[in-house]
């Protein structure tokens, strides 16, 4: 018998708040074309509240079925509906594998990580000449882009430039504002920077503040393309992203305009946040080795623990590697 999941006490689909969130991001999806709604809240419907296997279960299974339903339409010559469910099905594993520091065992990341990049190559593969791979030069290595077009005319459009945040896949970007720059007739162009998502997960490629450094390789190789209007180029930053963009306008002044969604002032902001105030204290007076000391010591013990004062000595540990 079907149950129906009640809303959670908080008013959402669960009360567990991280979940109740990256829930409301797939319906959002969702309304942009990606997946299916239905299939979606069925989805969340399976999900026991606040277990990360769960979660990663449930999702996962919709993401193969997704897949599967895309090798049937590719091998029945819909191309179409195969680049829609290949989407979907990168969209679904890459959200399965978003709190799997939460599971007994992560050894799944990589593995899934790479489905989900397989199966968006396969969406790449299946939009009949529409979408192509469009690598960045970079630093002795190349960035992986992609430029969605709205048609294989070859005509130079106005692009969409797009920065992801911390942890944004690729195929969630459709749904931020690609999707909408295509059927405008415009291209957008998609890419993992360092310390995100490919270049991080399997090149160990770290974050850089100076998004600049970054930007401006993205827009030398934009420029030199053919469908491409070098003049009417516009950035968008998401999240994290939203920091990055604004510090490369200072710099790269090749766009005409630029959206920081939302406007980043302090990326630490949303880490620092959660820090008891002793913590905060060593990290204001830059006793760096203290403050690792004591968060690796607090790592390793359950519940809240006791934060001793900015003043005391390091603290004596268990943790082999302090």
């Amino acid at each position: 018998m079907a149950r129906t999941r009640r809303f959670s006490a908080r008013g959402g689909f669960f009360d567990d708040a991280d979940f109740d969130f990256e829930a409301r991001i797939m319906l959002g999806a969702s309304a942009c074309g990606i997946g299916d709604v239905g299939a979606v809240l069925a989805t969340i419907d399976r999900i026991a509240d606040g277990d990360a296997q769960s979660w990663f279960d449930a999702w996962s299974a919709l993401a193969a079925d997704f897949a599967a339903r895309g090798d049937t339409a590719l091998a029945a010559g819909h191309t179409d509906t195969a680049r829609w469910a290949y989407v979907a099905a990168s969209q679904y594993y890459g959200k399965a594998v978003v709190f799997i520091d939460g599971m007994a065992d992560s050894s799944a990341f990589l593995p899934t990580f790479r489905t989900h990049r397989t199966c968006w190559d396969r969406a790449v593969d299946a939009s009949n000449g529409r979408d192509v791979r469009v690598p960045v030069p970079y630093e002795g290595r190349e960035l992986p882009g992609y430029l969605l077009r709205p048609d294989t005319s070859g005509a130079a459009r106005p692009t969409l430039v797009m920065t992801n945040g911390s942890d944004g896949t690729l195929p969630s970007l459709l749904s931020y504002g690609a999707g909408e720059a295509l059927a405008r007739g415009w291209n957008a162009f998609l890419f993992d920077g360092p310390g995100q998502q490919s270049m991080l997960f399997e090149h160990q490629v770290p974050f850089r503040p100076d998004w600049e450094a970054v930007l401006t390789p993205v827009l030398d190789t934009l420029v030199s393309r053919t469908d491409v209007d070098g003049e009417a180029l516009v950035g968008y930053g998401i999240s994290q992203g939203g920091y990055w963009i604004t510090r490369a306008l200072a710099f790269e002044h090749r766009l005409r305009a630029a959206v920081a969604d939302p406007g980043v002032v302090d990326v630490s902001a949303s880490w620092t946040a959660a820090l008891p105030e002793p913590l905060l204290d060593l990290l204001h007076a830059g006793r760096r080795e203290h403050f690792d000391a004591l968060l690796r010591a607090h790592a390793t013990r359950p519940g809240p623990g006791h934060w001793p004062s900015a003043a005391s000595p390091t603290p004596r540990t268990t943790c082999s590697t302090c």
